[in-house]
């Protein structure tokens, strides 16, 4: 069992599997009944081409188009492994359960804004940060991220978290005056800002880069400056 919407353990099994990989809601009655529909290709056995989260199978394998729903005898140009994955966006609102329907956020000027299910509109940075490590943290396993044989090397090459705001914090989202998004901040994809409590990660993670083991570091508590 997990412990809530923000357990790293339920978030990670949600990476490649749950739903949109080994199940889905055919309507919102479905959804709030439960009554969830396995992702299955009874006609060729390629599960993987309906589940959009299973981006190592559609890597691995050949692709063929199916017009009208007839599955093509000869395979596309694509050779499994070819070229390199980059996630250009990826990331998870600061909102409780955001890890549920990450792509998901909230702006009353927008048509497209929406809670995820079962949501309380609440902001829930702690669930933000689980959500991002635990896609990076699933894809620096190699049995997730595999070498390719056709240009040797990994299947995701990068990732791009959504959102790093060029303006700066905390003029953004203080300056609602200047910005009219700035109130969308509070419980929305921004990173800019939510760094606060974590100043030992971001420390080891400088050490990390200036070439220390973990084993060569100690990071205690971070001070802050007062003024």
């Amino acid at each position: 069992m997990f412990s809530g919407a923000a357990d790293p353990a339920y978030l990670a099994a949600g990476v490649a599997g749950g739903e949109g990989f080994d199940w889905y809601y055919a309507d919102e009655a479905d959804r709030a009944a439960q009554a969830r529909t396995p992702i299955v290709d009874t006609a060729h056995g390629e599960d993987w081409l309906f589940r959009p989260k299973d981006l190592k199978s559609w890597w691995s394998n050949l692709h063929h188009d199916r017009p009208g729903g007839v599955r093509a005898a000869t395979p596309t140009a694509w050779v499994p492994g070819m070229k390199p994955v980059r996630l250009s966006e990826f990331g998870c609102a600061a909102v409780d359960r955001g890890g549920n329907a990450p792509n998901l956020f909230q702006d009353p000027k927008s048509s497209e804004s929406r809670l995820p299910p079962e949501s309380t509109g609440a902001r829930d940075d702690a669930v933000q940060r689980a959500a991002l490590e635990a896609v990076l943290e699933h894809y620096a396993r190699p049995e997730n991220n595999p070498l390719s044989a056709v240009y040797g090397g990994p299947m995701l090459e990068g990732a791009d978290a959504w959102c790093w705001d060029a303006r700066p914090y905390p003029a953004f989202p203080a300056r609602n005056d200047v910005w009219a998004d700035a109130g969308a901040w509070r419980a929305g994809h921004w990173l800019n800002g939510r760094l606060a409590g974590d100043g030992r990660d971001l420390i080891a993670a400088v050490l990390a880069r200036g070439g220390l083991a973990a084993d060569e570091m100690s990071v205690g508590r971070a001070a802050r400056r007062r003024r």
